[in-house]
């Protein structure tokens, strides 16, 4: 009896050996088969971070490449459009002169109609003059290179109403400006975006019996949308689109005086820091415009901003 216990006791071990054996076989194989599909994941993540890699580079290459090419086309554009402006200033300023010296000496031999004539050359000419003039600063303005610090818009806004005012004293004047308006902006550059802003907004307003102009912004997630707007003579949105076009006129010449370039000047300015600018008007009920610095114009905001 005892003999027998013996054995079956002996056997049961040499069983559960035999279990424990087939058991980290088992897991052995498994865990080599684990770490051999690790071993591949990791192979294969290192030849797709290569990859990636590979076309990171490719891609700031070619980025790099054409942001050349395009900086080059744009010189190219520029020192073409100064030579253009440049060499019809000369005939222009002849063109001028003599006319007026004709005025001046043969005045009282040629007829009203003739004098008129030769006036309206005079103003023409005056007027492409000025649009030269404004093509040249346009392709001088240097914008490759932002000099940025805290600009004060406010104080510059004011700045600008002051002197507009001394300039043209005007009655019945309700100026608006927020204070406290900053922005991490290239200051001389935003001076002329206010500067060209305000000043249409002055412009536009001359013929009204209450001038009021506001420059202000709202607050978004994204950052604030800064904006000019006046009381003054608007403008038709189904003719928006050529608002920032150089030399597109939205009012005649007769009614109010520009060289049609001011608003492109604002559109590069704004676009070169990161920025857009639109407007949103009615015919004598004012005009407003908008623009942002930076990229607050990707954090939703698509339509016009409603005073």
């Amino acid at each position: 009896m005892q003999g027998n216990v013996r054995d079956m006791r002996r056997q049961k071990v040499i069983d559960r050996r035999e279990q424990l054996e087939n058991l980290v076989s088992i897991k052995s194989t498994e865990l080599c088969q684990l770490n051999q599909r690790i071993n591949k994941e990791i192979h294969d993540r290192q030849e797709a971070e290569k990859e990636v890699q590979n076309l990171r580079v490719e891609l700031e290459r070619r980025v790099r490449e054409r942001t050349r090419r395009l900086e080059t086309a744009n010189q190219e554009l520029e020192s073409f459009s100064f030579a253009v402006s440049h060499d019809l200033r000369s005939p222009l300023t002849s063109i001028i002169g003599f006319s007026n010296a004709l005025l001046e000496d043969c005045g009282d031999s040629l007829s009203d109609q003739a004098c008129q004539y030769m006036e309206r050359i005079i103003a023409a000419s005056d007027r492409m003059k000025g649009k030269i003039e404004a093509l040249l600063n346009f392709s001088r303005m240097n914008l490759t290179e932002l000099s940025v610090s805290q600009v004060d818009l406010s104080q510059i806004a004011q700045d600008i109403m002051r002197d507009l005012s001394e300039t043209s004293p005007r009655d019945n004047l309700q100026v608006e400006i927020t204070a406290g308006l900053t922005a991490m902006a290239d200051k001389v550059l935003l001076r002329a975006v206010l500067e060209n802003l305000l000043g249409n907004a002055w412009k536009y307003t001359a013929r009204k019996d209450r001038t009021v102009i506001r420059f202000g912004a709202k607050d978004f997630a994204g950052g604030k949308v800064y904006f000019v707007s006046d009381n003054g003579a608007g403008f038709d949105m189904e003719h928006a689109d050529k608002l920032f076009e150089p030399f597109q006129r939205l009012h005649r010449i007769d009614e109010f005086e520009g060289n049609g370039i001011g608003l492109t000047t604002v559109k590069r300015i704004i676009r070169h820091h990161g920025g857009r600018v639109w407007a949103e008007a009615a015919v004598d009920q004012g005009a407003t415009f908008y623009f942002t610095i930076g990229r607050v114009e990707n954090h939703g905001i698509s339509a016009p901003l409603r005073q």
